[in-house]
């Protein structure tokens, strides 16, 4: 592995929004052209529901200011000995908030008491996704309109165990919003647009975030 400093990576402009980064590995003559790298830069606008994903514990669907309900795609891949369970739940705004009394505004945020239960309560009905170990599924659902939306996964288990009356026999839940987490640890990464990869251990595991990967596309 190489991070990078001035002894590793050089970095150059070519103009027109395009730029080299160029490695040296140290195995050879110092001529950085070990592993090369062109980058060009555009304006093409995100794809629907990407809009707000790249900035931090941002691994939501905007659908802001769509008018009717939205069919979605998903491909989910599973590598992982949990049987885990992922959805989505509507939020109020890029904080995480949950709205419980239906008058749009946030009820209840990430790390607040209760916050774990609204989600799973919540959930976007008809997205139930789910995967063996080493398989690959294809699922379809329906966002509602004009709304945010934000994934959860449920570690080895299924909603009914977080909203039965016995707390005793609940499993672990990671949100994109750390505060919500037990470990406070980060369980999700984005790994392209509309593409969210989990880590289901506590504290993160083995860090690989690909215990289940789904990709969404929109109809």
């Amino acid at each position: 592995m190489l991070f990078s400093d001035q002894t590793t990576q050089k970095v150059t402009n070519l103009g027109s929004d395009q730029f080299t980064l160029a490695w040296e590995d140290g195995s050879g003559t110092n001529d950085f052209q070990d592993l090369i790298v062109k980058i060009q830069g555009n304006d093409q606008s995100p794809p629907l529901g990407a809009k707000l994903q790249g900035g931090s514990q941002a691994e939501l669907i905007d659908l802001r200011g769509v008018i009717t309900p939205v069919k979605a795609n998903f491909i989910v891949n599973a590598e992982a000995a949990f049987d885990n369970f992922m959805g989505f739940y509507q939020i109020t705004g890029e904080n995480g908030g949950i709205d419980t009394d239906g008058d749009r505004n946030a009820d209840i945020l990430p790390g607040q008491a209760g916050y774990t239960q609204a989600a799973v309560r919540g959930r976007v009905v008809g997205i139930d996704l789910t995967g063996n170990n080493q398989t690959t599924n294809t699922f379809t659902g329906s966002f509602p309109a004009d709304g945010i939306f934000a994934p959860f996964l449920i570690a080895n288990g299924r909603p009914d165990a977080i909203l039965d009356s016995n707390s005793s026999n609940d499993p672990a839940v990671y949100f994109p919003f750390l505060g919500a987490n037990s470990d406070q640890a980060d369980h999700l990464r984005l790994l392209g647009d509309n593409i969210f990869g989990f880590e289901d251990l506590h504290n993160v595991g083995d860090q690989d975030f690909n215990d289940i990967i789904v990709r969404l596309t929109f109809s």
